[in-house]
């Protein structure tokens, strides 16, 4: 069995761009192959991630979150404060 990894845009994985390109090839080639496919932005909506699925023949798709307990060790404490700037008699004209 084949394996490959895409960089984590797998989300571009649609229509004519490289990554959906390769899957085409590798299909035609050799049908059993596996692909690691990350993404951070896979799409606002259904369709989209739907049309990244069948682009590069999804089979598994696993979501993480920074809740996610398997990652915790992994992320640092994060610390936000809103500074507010407020604005200049000339910015405001």
């Amino acid at each position: 069995m084949s394996y490959a990894e895409l960089p984590d845009e797998a989300h571009r994985g649609t229509g004519d761009y490289a990554y959906a390109q390769v899957v085409r090839y590798m299909m035609q080639h050799n049908p059993h192959f596996r692909i690691l496919a990350l993404t951070a932005t896979p799409g606002g909506k259904p369709d989209a991630v739907q049309e990244i699925v069948d682009a590069l023949h999804i089979s598994h798709i696993e979501i993480r979150s920074e809740s996610d307990p398997d990652l915790k060790k992994y992320l640092h404490t994060k610390f936000e404060q809103e500074h507010f700037v407020g604005m200049t008699e000339d910015i405001a004209q």
